[in-house]
């Protein structure tokens, strides 16, 4: 009774170290495939220096130091980090539209052109990406 016991403990704890293994795995998999992606994002803007360039100057024109623009600045900071997602990617064009149609006095009619631009922008880069 002894010895089974000591085999069916022996079996249990071989199979928990197998899916511990396995886990890992899982985890280094998953870590290697984010470095993947964000490499990946890397190139499809050195493919295209032109537009990742318009980006970046459209992009300085719009930050502006102040809280009411803060959530915008933030997206654009991802946006050139390239660390942007796509539900942020969706809410910086919503921003842009809001900007592009701002009556605001705090918005000039120039910052209105460029969050105009801007979404053009924003949609040749990734069309241009998606054709890499």
């Amino acid at each position: 009774m002894v010895l089974l016991a000591a085999l069916l403990g022996f079996w249990i704890r071989r199979v928990e170290l197998r899916a511990v293994k396995r886990a890992n795995q899982s985890d280094a998999l998953l870590v290697r495939l984010e470095a993947l992606e964000r490499q990946l994002l890397v190139m499809s803007t050195q493919l295209s220096p032109m537009w990742a360039g318009v980006q970046a100057r459209i992009s300085a024109d719009l930050t502006h130091p102040h809280p009411q623009f803060a959530e915008m600045d933030e997206l654009l900071r991802k946006l050139e980090a390239l660390t942007i997602t796509e539900a942020d990617r969706r809410r910086l064009r919503e921003l842009l539209v809001e900007r592009a149609a701002s009556n605001d006095p705090a918005v000039s009619q120039e910052e209105r052109e460029s969050a105009q631009l801007m979404i053009g922008v924003m949609a040749k880069v990734r069309q241009e990406a998606k054709a890499i």
